[in-house]
Formats: C-alpha cells, structure tokens, sequence
C-alpha cells in the first residue's frame, strides 16, 4: 500500500510542479483574484485525478495482459544466483516507511490544528459584533481568523477602536463569504500527499495569499482610506496564527498584500494568459507516460504489483475453458509470501553454461495456471529467448512446486476458488 501511495504521488508531484510553474510566470502577477484561485484549485484537482486514470498509470500495460503479472525475476551472472526481490529492509521498503512518516506527520499537524480549532470553539462565547455572529475567546497573542462558516476573535480584540473592529470583522467575513476553508482542505491534502515536494506548499501559499488579496480588496470598499487599513494589518501582523488550515487576517506577506492593492486593476483580457497552462498540461500528460515514469509503480514496489493490482487484473480462462473467469476479488498469493517465493526460486535456478558461453540473455515470460486449490496445474512459456534458458526457467518453478509448495487460491466475489492465470517474467541477464 505503502509504494503505491508513494507511485501516485510522484505522478501527481510532476503534473503539480509543471503547471504551477506555467501559472506562476502568466498569472502570479495580476489582479483577477477570484480567477486565479479557481486556476490554482483546478491545477490541484487536475493533479489529483490524473495519476488514477488509466492514461497515465503505469500498471496499465499489467493489467493489459492476460493475466497475473509477477514481479520480474533477474538472473546475475556474477552473483551466479537469482536476485532476490524487492522485500523487507530493501530500498524501496525504506523509501515507502519515510513517504507514509512523512505524509503521517503532516496529516496529524493539520489534525492538531483542527482540533485545536473545535477546542477554541467550544471553550469560545458566542457573540454579535454589529450584524456578523463571532466567537470571542482568550487567546489574546492570536489574530482573528476564519473556519468553516465561523468568525474567531480575541477577546481583547473588543477593546479597539469600533472602526477598527468593524474592518476586521469585515475582512473574516470575506474569508467566509467565498468558502475559503473548502480551498484550504484540498491544498493541504494535496501537501499531505506531496509533503516532500515544494511545488505542493508553494502552491499553499499562493492560494493563501490570493484568499488575502481577495478579502483585502472586498475590504477595501468599505474603508474610505486606504493606508487606514494597511495601517491596521501592520498592527495586526503581530499576532500568532495558524497553520495554513485557517485563514487568518495576518497571513501572507505584508509586502506583497500591501503591493496588490496598490496595482491597477488586471484587464480581463489577462485571462487569456491562462492558455499558458495547456501546454503544461500536455507536457504533464507527456511525462507521465513516458516509460521510465509510467513504469514507476512497477520499479518502486515488485512485491505490490503483484498483490496490489491483480485485483483489477481479468484473469484468463485456464486450459480447456471457453469463458473468461470473472475477475478475482482475492487474488493469488504464494504461501509464505512472494519474498518466500523468490528466495526458493534463487536458490533452485541457475544461469546455463552454454547460455553464458553464447552471450544469450533476455526475458522469458511463463504462464502458470493457478488451481482452486492453490496448486499449479501447468507452466508454459509465453514469450521465449532461448530453449536453453526457457526451459531452465519452467524447471526451476516445477521444483518447487513438486515440493509441495503452493499459492493461496483465488476467490471471486462470491468466495468460491477460481482458477488464473499468472504470468511469470524471469529475465536472464549478463553483466
């Protein structure tokens, strides 16, 4: 589980990284708020999506197959053994345990700060401020801030000046107004996924901040000064806040909030630079088809392409049916594990003299019919390099099967064994 989380978010992290770069050099820069924060929500939507549809996984060409691909067996001739298998302790094993510590610790700092939200409302007193419900509460270091369809402010926030209440009141229900809370759920589950990739908090921040710029200009209409209200965000900034799960009045760069507001209006016509994006787009699409990515999944995980995606797999009908077995809600599983599976096969096979001497290496791709009872009924060889290493490959399986040992057998949804097909790749290769 753990590699194929780390799979889908790289993909996601390269389609995140190449069109917040396209909109970071078009649209950064303008006015069009309200459009540009529908542009970031729709990159990380687009990001979000795309890894789980079938143009881009990179199983696809696995579960194209007629059958139950194993994870890919190598011969080393200077080991003079099968290399085992990606397994406990291996780098991608190391790699999946610091991806899902990683994504834990951001999940749980988002939750801390959740709950430290639900806290503050249940310890905070109701209230009305002019026409606008709030919740005033004792944390007097922390700045007013917005969740959800609520308005949180200090309690010795009532002791300013009436006018400068009203202003921030006004400003929390902006953040209110236009549902920013649902934006910031999404960006910080994208950073969840993405924690190790700066691409995912820059694009935090940057819906952080065109929250900001967009309350501040709705803000701005009810204030007949201007420098009255950049004057009361820089008394503010001083205030604690939170972790980007919140919006709070003094987030985001003063500077750059101050500088927006003092810009000229964006042209509509600026809009149109979001066709920058396309290209992006197609780019991202082009990327993660590309083999050496769309293959990732099966390079990070051997081990969970073959327990991860059989399920999706139609598996073929075995030897003298005519109908296609429905697809197997349990799949096949080696008794003691596919570790297990490998290191019996390493220890059983061997590279053939001849084969060496002639220089003859490639992949040999059996096909293994798993029985109700979890027995292989029969091995054949499905796509051959030579007779030599062909039948090396299926004698190597057959002795360890006519040990005794087996797989677990397939179920369909109904619970009753069937019987699949396995397709075993072995690749012979010299070095």
């Amino acid at each position: 589980m753990g590699q194929t989380l780390m799979t889908y978010s790289a993909v996601s992290g390269i389609i995140l990284a190449l069109l917040y770069a396209a909109y970071h050099l078009a649209m950064r820069h303008t006015t069009l708020f309200a459009f540009n924060r529908h542009m970031i929500l729709a990159i990380i939507i687009f990001s979000a999506a795309v890894p789980l549809t079938p143009v881009s996984r990179g199983v696809s060409d696995v579960i194209d197959m007629a059958g139950i691909e194993l994870p890919e067996l190598e011969i080393n001739l200077v080991a003079g053994k099968a290399a085992q298998p990606a397994g406990a302790g291996s780098l991608a094993d190391i790699l999946s345990v610091i991806y899902i510590t990683g994504s834990a610790a951001t999940a749980l700092w988002a939750l801390f700060n959740l709950i430290f939200i639900c806290y503050i409302r249940l310890t905070a007193s109701r209230t009305k401020i002019g026409y606008t419900d709030v919740y005033v509460h004792n944390h007097n270091r922390m700045s007013p801030f917005c969740w959800g369809n609520m308005i949180f402010v200090p309690s010795d926030m009532l002791d300013d000046d009436e006018r400068e209440i009203e202003i921030m009141i006004a400003h929390e229900s902006s953040h209110r107004r236009h549902m920013h809370w649902i934006d910031l759920l999404a960006a910080n589950a994208m950073a969840v996924i993405n924690w190790y990739n700066p691409c995912a908090w820059a694009t935090l921040r940057e819906l952080i901040s065109i929250h900001e710029y967009e309350a501040d200009c709705e803000t701005l209409a009810i204030c007949d000064d201007p420098a009255e209200y950049q004057l009361l965000l820089i008394k503010k900034t001083a205030g604690s806040r939170f972790h980007a799960f919140a919006d709070s009045l003094n987030h985001s760069s003063l500077k750059k909030r101050i500088t927006m507001m003092m810009k000229n209006q964006s042209k509509s016509s600026a809009r149109l630079r979001a066709l920058a994006l396309l290209p992006a787009m197609a780019a991202a699409l082009c990327v993660t088809n590309i083999s050496c990515v769309g293959e990732s999944g099966d390079r990070i995980s051997e081990e969970s392409l073959a327990t991860e995606t059989v399920a999706e797999t139609e598996a073929r009908p075995a030897t003298g049916n005519s109908d296609l077995i429905e697809q197997p809600a349990i799949a096949p599983e080696f008794e003691g594990g596919i570790s297990e599976f490998y290191r019996l096969l390493s220890e059983n096979i061997n590279y053939p003299e001849k084969a060496m001497e002639k220089g003859i290496s490639g992949k040999v791709i059996l096909e293994l019919i798993i029985g109700t009872d979890g027995q292989v009924e029969d091995i054949s060889v499905t796509s051959g390099i030579d007779k030599m290493l062909d039948d090396e490959a299926i004698r190597a399986v057959k002795k360890i099967t006519d040990a005794g040992n087996k797989f677990k057998p397939a179920y369909d949804k109904d619970g009753n064994p069937v019987r699949v097909t396995y397709m075993l790749p072995v690749s012979f290769r010299l070095e």
